[in-house]
């Protein structure tokens, strides 16, 4: 068995020549030892012949390392393998380059671990990718953190699944950004949790009016329910928002 210090020894030609046998065969103790220059040198068939235990025993700076072509190699098992320090020790430019597959693959911990900074490198495929459960297992800083191109990509599935307190933290711009159909999707729920402010900028973000249905739970949290007409065919929907009339006073 070779020795860590053997294993260093190696030129970054002889490393690349390995075969996927000998490589699938290392310890995890040995795959740490690896020096950053060798671990750039590893071949996309290398890397995925790598366990799971491998993969875990790398340390950040490893991981690092890696290119591009063979990050996108990792299989599902070695991604969720990662350690909450691990993911977030990737760099943006690698987080960009993941498939959309290993997106949807990662674990809740992994969604979690991703830095804002991560999240804002992440395609807007990726983006679209990510369960419900992954989006609301990140935390609420990570979800505003999300540029408005971001936002607007954001299906209308993922958007009815945010969690009613993820929704009231969105920043007006990101308010803004949502779509007619997003919009659309708010559950009654997550529509009560928006602030006024939110409230207030909400129908210039869409390109179309907003839904009656919204635009009730709106007035509801702000207070006013009661002094507009219940009857809807009385408000006037107009090209990106609705006129609600007043209430005549009573005599």
């Amino acid at each position: 068995v070779m020795t860590a210090g053997q294993l260093q020894g190696m030129g970054t030609t002889q490393v690349a020549s390995l075969l996927v046998e000998q490589f699938a065969g290392l310890t995890s103790g040995q795959a740490a030892a690896w020096l950053s220059a060798q671990i750039s040198a590893i071949t996309t068939d290398q890397i995925a012949a790598l366990s799971t235990a491998d993969v875990r025993a790398l340390s950040t700076a490893q991981l690092i390392a890696l290119r591009s072509d063979d990050l996108v190699q990792l299989s599902i098992p070695q991604l969720r393998a990662l350690s909450a320090d691990q993911v977030a020790g990737l760099a943006t430019s690698q987080v960009a380059v993941l498939s959309s597959d290993q997106v949807a693959g990662l674990s809740t911990a992994n969604s979690a671990a991703l830095t804002d900074a991560q999240w804002q490198a992440m395609t807007t495929a990726n983006l679209l990718a990510l369960s419900n459960t992954n989006l609301n297992a990140v935390s609420t800083a990570q979800i505003v953190a999300l540029n408005t191109a971001q936002i607007t990509a954001l299906s209308a599935t993922q958007v009815r699944g945010l969690a009613a307190a993820k929704v009231a933290a969105l920043a007006s711009a990101q308010v803004i950004a949502l779509n007619t159909t997003q919009v659309a999707a708010l559950g009654t729920a997550q529509v009560k949790a928006l602030t006024e402010a939110q409230v207030l900028v909400l129908p210039l973000g869409a390109s179309q009016c907003p839904p009656l249905g919204a635009v009730a739970a709106a007035l509801e949290e702000v207070g006013l329910s009661e002094l507009v007409p219940q009857d809807r065919s009385r408000w006037q929907s107009l090209e990106a928002l609705v006129v609600v009339p007043w209430l005549a006073p009573a005599l």
